[in-house]
């Protein structure tokens, strides 16, 4: 992936990160909603550092977006990528599996948090349908749609 194209998925990631803070802080809104008071979660700072591996690893070779849903308790990676197959992106999924595993003992010391199937949630879209989902892993089971 090149340098310019990894910098800008780190940008969109932050810049979501930011929307979906501001959304969650409540009674703010437009340029007040970037003001209000906001507690940090784990599961953010966890977001933040797995979408910044895998950008700094090239562990997907398609943009990927990584946020934390406290309301499901789950940190969700989404990619968008090219392969039509479900094998094709089943395999995508096993290589950020593999990645999470790799990082998990660092998130575990860093953070006190468990990273595994119980809490993430990887989600292949098919950038060439529309974006269409073509493969889940949740709770420790792939799912097609």
């Amino acid at each position: 992936m090149p340098r310019k194209f990894a910098v800008l998925l780190t940008m969109l990631a932050a810049i979501g990160l930011g929307i979906g803070v501001s959304a969650r802080a409540g009674k703010a809104s437009g340029a007040e909603g970037l003001v209000a008071p906001y507690a940090t979660k784990v599961g953010d700072l966890a977001a933040l550092q797995i979408g910044s591996t895998l950008i700094s690893l090239r562990a997907v070779d398609a943009p990927t977006s990584v946020h934390f849903d406290p309301s499901a308790k789950t940190v969700n990676v989404l990619i968008y990528g090219q392969r039509s197959s479900v094998e094709g992106a089943k395999e995508i999924l096993e290589g950020v599996r593999a990645m999470l595993s790799k990082i998990a003992p660092q998130l575990k010391a860093q953070y006190g948090a468990e990273i595994d199937d119980t809490n993430v949630t990887l989600i292949y879209y098919n950038r060439n349908k529309d974006n269409a989902e073509l493969l889940r892993r949740e709770g420790g089971k792939y799912i097609t749609p």
